[in-house]
This record gives C-alpha cells, sequence and structure tokens, in this order.
C-alpha cells in the first residue's frame, strides 16, 4: 500500500480549536455572549500569526441557540465594487441556514432572510458588467439604476421612503430587530482574509462594516495586519505629487501611519495583538496541527523524528510563525512524493537553507557552483574555516547561526552526496 499524505492546511476548519488559543477563545467567547451588541473586535497580527485559527476557535467557543454566526471571507470578493452587496448577502445566506434546523423560528427567520433579499436586489441592480478586450470584464456600479429598482420595489406603499439609502438603512433596521423576537439576540460576523485583499479593497470592507454599529444585535470580529490599513490610507489620502511614505521609511511616525492607527482605534472597540507563540511552544503548536489535518500516525512519525529535528531552524528570534511552519513541512511533503528515491535528510537540509530568508546568499551560492560548495563543505567541517569564503563569494560573510548549523549533525547527509544537482532542481521548483 503507498504511504498516506497529507498536507496541511492554511484555514482551520475543525471543531476544535487549537489548544494555544483556547483560553483567548472563551474569553472573547464571554465578551460577544454578555456585552451589549453594537461593537467590533480588531484580532491584529502579521501574516501566518494565526489569526484565522483563533476566530475560528472563538465561533467554536460561542453557543448556537440566540446567536446568527457569519463567516464573510473579504478576499473571495474583493473583485466586487460595492462590498456591502456580498456582505448582506451572506448575512442573508446565514441566516436562512439558521432557519432550517430551527422549526419554531422557520418562518420568522426566513421573513427577515426574505426581506433582507430585498435590499441585496435593490442594491445588485445598479451592478452592469462590461466586455471589452476579450478576455477582459469591467463591472461599473449605477446607482440610479438601483434607486429605481427599489422605488419600484416601494411603489405599492406611500409610507416608505423613496431614497435607496435612507430606505435600505430603515429595511435592515427593522428586519435585524425583528431577529429578537425569534429569539436572536445578536449577529456575529467573522471577518477574514483581508491581509489577502488590496489595500483599497481592504478599507473598502472596513468602511462597509461601519454602517452595521448603528443596527441592532451586530458584533463584528476582524482578522487583519494594521499595516493594511497604514498602506491603504497613505495611497487613499496621498494626492498628486505627493510622497506616499513607504512602511520601510525609517522618518518618525508620518500623518499617514497616525492617520491609520486613528482610523483603526475609531473601528475596534476591542483591539487585540496576536501573542507571539515562543519556541517553546512549538510542540505544542505542531500538535494541533497533527489533529487538524488528521494525519495518518505514519506520517506524523516521520514528521516527529525527521522533520521536528530541522524546525527549529526555521524559528528566527524565537517566534514561531505557524503558517511558515506549515509551509515548511508541505514542502518536505511535495518533494517526497515527487521524488521518493532522494534522501529525505538530506532534502531537509538543503531545504532550511533555501527556507532562512536571511541565508539567501548561501542559498545563492550554493545554486551557481553547487559541486565546489560540496566539496568546500566538507573541508570547512573538517575546520578550514576559509573553506567556504575561498569559493564561494556569496559566503564571504557566514551568519553565526548557519554556521553552526553547517556544522552540524543535521548538515551531515549533504556531505554524503556524490552531486546536489537532483535535489537543487526539487530546491527550486518549490522555492
Amino acid at each position: 500500500m503507498p504511504e498516506t499524505k497529507k498536507i496541511l492546511l492554511d484555514a482551520p476548519r475543525s471543531a476544535s480549536p487549537a489548544s494555544l488559543w483556547d483560553p483567548i477563545a472563551r474569553a472573547f467567547a464571554t465578551i460577544i455572549q454578555q456585552s451589549r451588541p453594537g461593537f467590533a473586535i480588531g484580532i491584529f497580527g502579521s501574516w501566518g500569526s494565526g489569526k484565522t485559527t483563533l476566530m475560528t476557535a472563538i465561533k467554536n467557543s460561542l453557543p448556537r441557540a440566540g446567536i446568527i454566526t457569519v463567516d464573510f471571507n473579504a478576499w473571495r470578493f474583493q473583485n466586487e465594487p460595492v462590498l456591502l452587496i456580498p456582505l448582506l448577502d451572506s448575512i442573508r445566506a446565514s441566516i436562512l441556514a439558521q432557519a432550517e434546523p430551527t422549526a419554531g423560528q422557520s418562518s420568522q427567520l426566513s421573513e427577515v432572510a426574505h426581506r433582507l433579499g430585498r435590499v441585496v436586489r435593490a442594491l445588485a441592480t445598479g451592478l452592469s458588467g462590461s466586455v471589452g478586450i476579450p478576455g477582459a470584464i469591467t463591472v461599473n456600479y449605477d446607482a440610479g439604476l438601483a434607486i429605481a429598482a427599489w422605488q419600484s420595489i416601494a411603489a405599492d406603499d406611500p409610507a416608505k421612503p423613496q431614497s435607496l439609502y435612507v430606505a435600505a438603512f430603515e429595511e435592515l433596521r427593522e428586519s435585524f430587530a425583528d431577529l429578537e423576537a425569534t429569539g436572536i439576540s445578536r449577529t456575529v460576523v467573522f471577518v477574514d482574509d483581508l491581509d489577502r485583499c488590496l489595500p483599497a479593497q481592504a478599507l473598502s470592507a472596513l468602511e462597509s462594516m461601519k454602517m452595521f454599529f448603528d443596527l441592532p444585535g451586530f458584533i463584528f470580529v476582524v482578522g487583519l495586519d494594521e499595516e493594511i490599513i497604514d498602506r491603504a490610507l497613505r495611497a487613499k489620502f496621498a494626492g498628486p505629487g505627493h510622497e506616499v511614505p513607504s512602511a520601510e521609511d525609517g522618518r518618525a511616525e508620518s500623518s499617514a501611519g497616525r492617520l491609520g492607527r486613528d482610523y483603526s482605534k475609531r473601528i475596534f472597540q476591542v483591539p487585540y495583538s496576536m501573542p507571539v507563540i515562543h519556541a517553546e511552544h512549538l510542540d505544542n503548536l505542531l500538535e494541533s496541527i497533527y489533529a487538524e489535518a488528521q494525519l495518518e500516525q505514519e506520517q506524523i512519525s516521520d514528521v516527529r523524528e525527521r522533520v521536528r529535528r530541522h524546525l527549529d531552524l526555521i524559528v528566527v528570534h524565537r517566534e514561531v510563525i505557524p503558517k511558515k511552519i506549515k509551509r515548511f513541512i508541505n514542502g518536505y511533503i511535495l518533494q517526497t512524493l515527487i521524488h521518493p528515491d532522494l534522501d529525505r535528510d538530506a532534502l531537509l537540509a538543503l531545504q532550511v537553507i533555501a527556507f532562512r530568508d536571511d541565508w539567501e546568499g548561501a542559498y545563492n551560492a550554493i545554486n551557481t557552483r553547487p559541486d565546489i560548495f560540496l566539496a568546500a563543505l566538507r573541508r570547512y567541517r573538517d575546520g578550514d574555516r576559509a573553506a567556504l569564503q575561498d569559493v564561494l563569494p556569496g559566503l564571504q560573510l557566514i551568519p553565526a547561526d548557519l554556521s553552526i548549523y553547517l556544522n552540524s549533525d543535521l548538515v551531515d547527509p549533504l556531505t554524503q552526496l556524490e552531486s546536489l544537482d537532483s535535489y537543487l532542481s526539487c530546491m527550486r521548483s518549490a522555492h
């Protein structure tokens, strides 16, 4: 029977959140259940820091009774010209899904979903598509069409406002107020993947949220990197001829940067920055990853006994980035499936060098002169400290941690190879 291999997914889907996030998730679940709705929680963290995992854990910690949860993936809809429309439609779909298993509330919830659908349809009527160059599609929004659509809906009731915006807001307010009669006390919207959106779309998603803060029963939980807001605001408010400061700008805080933080404070009443996962928690994280991916015991044993020894080398500054750990393991899984004949320990040793951004000079040097590197590596490990510098210009200054690694037992398998060509071919395909 062939060996079973599964990759590790970025988005957690299990009903059991990672144990590292349990206490944090329970705290947020308590706040959501016991506080008066009408606020937003900001889960801040850089790429791969575990925002999605924590948000999933919060959602799984909430009771089903009396709460509707909505998943809104901003990246999936980033090409929509008006993000309010897919946001409303996601809420409508979640209410309708709640109605199906709840017999007593079914008709009431279905009616609320129907009313929301009317608003969505009226807004969506303003969307129009045009095709120019073959394969290129441009989507436009015509507010006049949307207003006309709403007026046709409201024509049979003279008491209804004829302005689309006023009418839509009142319709939403009444609809969500009706949810309370069904026993639904709050609607919790989880907004994820803002980091994957272009800055302008990320800002549009946040702006779409703001209108819900005046509607009854809403709580938002948003995962994002604060740098996304800064970049979006810099792009939005920098006029022609004005310099847009970059994130790496070494000057004192720019007005745009301050504006981004002020904007964030106005949106999120409960800000929370993702805690750093330290190296000593790596094994706990790995166990939760194995459980999440439902790996077979054979694959778990291979990761524990072979891959685990190398993972400490990709934990820079003792900070574990969950997504980076998964990418490393996935790279190893893929290459062992494609090239089962290669020595796995040698493959891992080379993968570590390729994976470390701060060792890029070493990786480039190995790619340039692999045979010379292999001979020089053997001399270097035998005590010739100048061996690598003499033959590889890219290694004139060897980082201390790279030097320790090249002299470690983990690199022994590389020195036993006659050629690196097949291994470098693997690295290039996945680097």
